[in-house]
């Protein structure tokens, strides 16, 4: 059992995050010791735990304390485990193991299009290129919101945006049609500024990749209105940038935060484990207090 008295987290030289000492989160947690963890995370938005890599069935314990996991139509889990999608470049037979190839995956929040989104989602390190290639970064949007112009808030107040797969985002190097047509299927209307569930904070809930309007809005204005949005929030002072190890693992708010991840060469090999819990309910409005 871990001992909560152990566990220390040393905040990151950035806007966000820190990485987490004294526990393996995938070991037999205390209550104790996985509330410092949930604590922690709440507090730093992106936690970090370095050590071994771990198996399967540990790192589906771990995630599923948080709350329930997606588990994926798409192709590319991990046998017998629909819950770990693989984010790889790998292939085997000549096919791909994995989804996302080695392309960018610009600034977005997981499963936006979903009517209930990710709550938290993880990221484990199993292979990856040296040298800092294929970085993944992080941005607070809680902070994004609390430093949004007033004129900007007047503007989205109450407002909902749609979310959906944009096409020039496709993974078309590691799904197949069938697969890409599905998830492109989903769509759903969310608050542009939503309250977290468990701590109330309010957070901005948008990203270039998934948000496509404004609802009953003009498209012109929906995307001068994000242009600002984006304007505002993608700035270097912003982010957090993480150059991954075998072994990270990284435990993120899926509701505070957005993340990218940086395009790398096609004779690099990465393989990464990939896990969400999905919120209980649709997301909350920031007016909405109860």
């Amino acid at each position: 059992m871990s001992d909560p008295r152990k566990l220390e987290s040393r905040p990151f030289d950035g806007p966000l995050g820190a990485e987490v000492f004294g526990v393996e989160p995938t070991a037999d947690l205390t209550p104790d010791a996985f509330a410092s963890i949930e604590a922690s995370l709440r507090r730093h938005k992106v936690l970090l735990f370095r050590g071994a890599i771990r198996t399967n069935e540990r790192l589906t314990g771990f995630a599923r304390r948080f709350g329930e996991l997606f588990r994926f139509f798409e192709e590319g889990t991990e046998p017998g485990f629909p819950e770990i999608l693989r984010v790889s470049n790998l292939e085997e037979n000549g096919k791909p193991i994995g989804l996302t190839g080695t392309m960018e995956l610009p600034w977005h929040t997981d499963y936006a299009n979903q009517a209930r989104p990710a709550k938290e989602s993880f990221l484990e390190a199993v292979e990856v290129p040296g040298g800092g290639a294929a970085a993944t970064s992080f941005i607070d949007m809680y902070a994004a919101w609390e430093t949004l112009p007033a004129s900007l808030r007047a503007a989205i107040d109450g407002k909902l945006a749609l979310h959906r797969p944009k096409a020039e985002y496709d993974l078309a190097d590691s799904t197949s049609a069938t697969t890409q047509a599905q998830r492109n299927a989903i769509q759903t209307a969310h608050p542009i500024a939503v309250r977290h569930p468990e701590t109330k904070r309010v957070a901005l809930y948008v990203s270039p990749v998934e948000t496509t309007e404004i609802v009953g809005a003009s498209d012109a204005w929906s995307r001068e209105i994000f242009e600002q949005i984006f304007d505002h929030v993608i700035r270097p002072e912003n982010i957090y940038r993480h150059e991954w190890s075998p072994g990270d693992l990284m435990v993120f708010d899926a509701i505070g935060t957005m993340h990218h991840r940086e395009a790398f060469a096609a004779g690099m090999r990465r393989f990464m484990k990939q896990l969400s819990t999905r919120c209980e309910q649709p997301l909350q409005r920031a007016e909405d207090r109860a």
